[in-house]
């Protein structure tokens, strides 16, 4: 019986092998994608959940409430929490503080290597699971002269068969500030590809804390830290427990500054993809674009799906005698559903056989522009039975309807030749049809309003020109020559302006409170954002001011003055700060000497904050304006200085156009995703049409010879084939609009600043699809229009 059915299947595959290629190359295309969309999303649901007892890890955050009713989420913490969380509360099991990811040069003998890593609390390696080779992961961060390292590292330092030798107490030199050598106290295996912290080497916490001994102040919150509860602890009610620690323990804090700074736990598996905050409340995050693409994935294979049951009614009448023959000679209706749903699982297997060789061609490029590291395991048994489950609801979905429709032929008809696809198949068509092209153009218009924001964002003027500088980070040598440096290079006709500061000005991470203004009120609190920088910032970086004066070298107390911008302006009620007292972190009774205007200082999903601008001596990046096309002869110039002061380290630079696209990277890969899927979904619907255009003119040949007799042009034959499909694509355009206008206002709310969405934005794409449509149409029905008229009605 399965021999049987398997022959006919592949006669029937080869006797309608236009059809067979067309339902092949849909669902190899629809099935490929899934694929694809699949492994990003099960990479991006994935990550950091592999932490042994993963559940039981939470970041320690906290809610800054304001006078004006806003409220900021901190995710950074002070160092002498870690002691309090750990004696005071029995529900937490460890506590670890991370610092920020550092680049330091590690050398041995003649090799170095500029590696990336953190400073961490000796609970680092008990709170996060990142198996030791070598080492006791308890005391690996006990002595503030050793230092933990990655595999890879291990592999540079002292070669790929490192592992037959004892590393542990081998020495290697680490240039920094109060840099040194340090004895290896573990290795560790590679952070895996899907976790949010990765690293090549850990410092022990104490030696941060000696080199920045600020760092242990209460009203410091520049490091991560993260707890382990134990299992079973009520997070809600724990929480509770601990929203006041601060007050607790601060001295300086009154009720009011206890009742403004609530700290909390969040599971840190749920922190990469729910780690939005607006308002205090978790508004979500990456997950939106998870379930996003997840949905696509769904949409293009039901596309695919929609083109099968489509092809497959639509030809119904060419099996209908097979059906009549086989129920007169007793075949029942399920026996044929069986073998009309085998051909379809055939055809699926056969389009994912395809579908997985065509994934593996597009992986590399996919994992390019995602910035991920995909790959097929085809060892796991997940991959196989997630294959399985979509070859199963292919099948279901493509051929369950067109099964059951075609067994269900009266015998009696069909044998005479009476039986036709009937109404509610041709009504089921076009239904799907309009679905088809409805979803076309929503993802179209999707997409163009993806594409339009993106590039707003990436064209709007930001309030400073980042055209033309670059970063280069300063390193022991070259910092505390910064001056002679600057002094230097300022003489080279290719450089405009030089600059310093501790942070990106486009993307400034620090904030603070506690600062003290004239006229500030009893209980106020504003979080300012803080950029400390050098002499000539305003300049070099293009930003205007819009009253006083930039810090000047000839204004000798300038080190205790600051900078305002609008925003901190507007917060703290003044109109002319201008000579207004402002003490910001103690340094002194220095004074407000100038209002920059609002430059982003963040993203564009937010509006501008308060921002508070220092002076400061102690430079971390060097910021390099050149002139026009002069890029080239500036780099070399400072790559020269660099060699001559600080010969160790590598040659390090970043052009701050490349740090702005980083910042909205997932925003540029989303509009790059949508805009493949949308040209993917629009040649899925193509190659529907083209099947069932090809048979609307086949089984209408004698009608068009006819026509022709009587005098219809071949411009009247195309007219009078096309208008059915107009009309439906004019349906689905109509259905199309207010869908996607939902879709898209609810993405665009997320942003702060958005662009103009214009009324081409949405005509566009419903004359792109009619033309694609009728151009697609027009093939086949040219066919049949041009077709001698004597053989048209010789047609059967």
């Amino acid at each position: 019986m399965l021999r049987n059915y398997l022959i006919i299947a592949f006669r029937n595959f080869w006797k309608y092998k236009g059809f067979t290629a067309i339902n092949v190359v849909g669902l190899t295309l629809g099935i490929g994608c899934s694929i694809l969309i699949l492994l990003w999303v099960q990479d991006e649901l994935t990550t950091d959940r592999f932490h042994s007892q993963g559940d039981q890890i939470h970041r320690v955050m906290f809610n800054m409430k304001y006078p004006d009713g806003t409220v900021n989420t901190w995710r950074n913490a002070p160092y002498p929490l870690v002691e309090v969380l750990e004696t005071k509360y029995p529900e937490i099991e460890r506590v670890t503080l991370v610092s920020w990811k550092n680049g330091l040069l590690f050398s041995l003998g003649k090799n170095d290597f500029k590696e990336m890593g953190h400073y961490a609390s000796p609970g680092f390696f008990k709170v996060f699971t990142f198996p030791f080779i070598q080492g006791d992961p308890d005391k690996a961060l006990g002595d503030i002269n050793s230092v933990v390292i990655s595999k890879s590292l291990a592999d540079k330092l002292f070669g790929e068969k490192w592992e037959q030798q004892n590393v542990i107490g081998k020495t290697v030199h680490i240039n920094f500030d109060k840099g040194g050598h340090f004895a290896i106290s573990g290795v560790f295996e590679d952070p895996p590809k899907n976790s949010t912290l990765q690293f090549n080497f850990v410092l022990p916490m104490q030696l941060q804390l000696k080199i920045r001994p600020w760092d242990r102040e209460w009203g410091n919150y520049n490091n991560q830290m993260f707890a382990k509860v134990h299992k079973d602890t009520d997070l809600e009610a724990f929480n509770t427990k601990i929203a006041d620690v601060i007050a607790q323990h601060r001295d300086d804090y009154t009720q009011e500054d206890g009742e403004a700074t609530i700290a909390f736990l969040y599971p840190y598996e749920d922190l990469y993809l729910r780690g939005g905050f607006e308002n205090g409340v978790n508004i979500g995050g990456r997950i939106e674009y998870v379930r996003i693409f997840f949905v696509v994935a769904v949409l293009v294979l039901t596309l695919a799906c929609i083109n099968f049951m489509n092809l497959a009614t639509a030809r119904s009448v060419r099996r209908a005698r097979e059906v009549g023959v086989r129920k007169a000679i007793g075949g029942s209706k399920r026996s044929l559903v069986v073998q009309f749903m085998g051909e379809t699982f055939l055809i699926a297997l056969i389009s994912l056989s395809i579908a997985i060789v065509l994934t593996e061609l597009l992986l590399p490029v996919f994992n390019n522009l995602t910035q991920k590291q995909l790959s097929i395991d085809y060892t796991q048994p997940t991959y196989w039975c997630i294959t399985f489950i979509i070859i199963c609801i292919t099948s279901l979905v493509a051929g369950s309807y067109p099964a059951f429709f075609i067994s269900s032929f009266n015998t009696v008809k069909v044998l005479k030749g009476n039986q036709t696809s009937g109404f509610r198949a041709t009504a089921l068509r076009k239904g799907l049809v309009v679905f088809q092209f409805a979803l076309s153009i929503i993802m179209i218009i999707g997409a163009l309003i993806i594409y339009a924001q993106v590039q707003f964002i990436m064209h709007r003027n930001i309030g400073l020109n980042r055209e033309n500088v670059f970063v280069y980070h300063l390193q022991q040598g070259t910092s505390q020559h910064y001056k002679t440096i600057k002094d230097n290079l300022l003489n080279d006709p290719s450089i405009l302006g030089i600059t310093a500061a501790n942070n990106n000005p486009m993307n400034i991470s620090s904030t603070a409170t506690g600062m003290e203004w004239e006229g500030k009120k009893d209980g106020e609190v504003i979080e300012f954002n803080h950029l400390w920088v050098g002499f000539d910032f305003v300049k070099t970086m293009g930003i205007e001011l819009a009253m006083g004066r930039d810090f000047s070298a000839e204004m000798g107390n300038d080190t205790s003055n600051v900078l305002l911008n609008e925003a901190a302006v507007r917060a703290m009620g003044y109109e002319n700060p201008i000579g207004k007292k402002f003490d910001a972190f103690g340094r002194g009774d220095g004074q407000v000497i100038g209002v920059v205007k609002d430059f982003h200082s963040g993203d564009m999903f937010s509006a501008v904050s308060p921002l508070l601008v220092i002076l400061d001596y102690g430079h971390q990046a060097m910021y390099v304006r050149t002139a026009p096309g002069k890029a080239k002869e500036a780099l070399a110039a400072v790559e020269k200085v660099h060699r001559s002061y600080d010969p160790a380290h590598p040659f390090e630079y970043q052009f701050m156009d490349e740090q702005f696209e980083k910042m909205y990277r997932s925003e540029v890969i989303m509009g790059a995703l949508s805009r493949y899927f949308t040209i993917l979904a629009i040649v899925i619907c193509c190659l529907g049409l083209l099947g069932l255009a090809s048979f609307t003119a086949e089984q209408r040949t004698k009608e068009i010879g006819i026509r022709k007799v009587f005098g219809a042009s071949v411009i009247n034959i195309l007219v009078f084939l096309s208008k059915g499909y107009i009309g439906l694509i004019t349906i689905a355009f109509v259905i199309a609009i207010p869908v996607s206008n939902y879709f898209i206002t609810e993405w665009l709310s997320s942003f702060e600043y958005q662009t103009q969405v214009s009324w081409w934005l949405y005509a566009v794409p419903g004359i792109l699809i009619l033309i694609i449509a009728l151009l697609t149409i027009s093939q086949q029905t040219l066919k049949a229009a041009l077709k001698n008229p004597v053989d048209s009605l010789k047609h059967e």
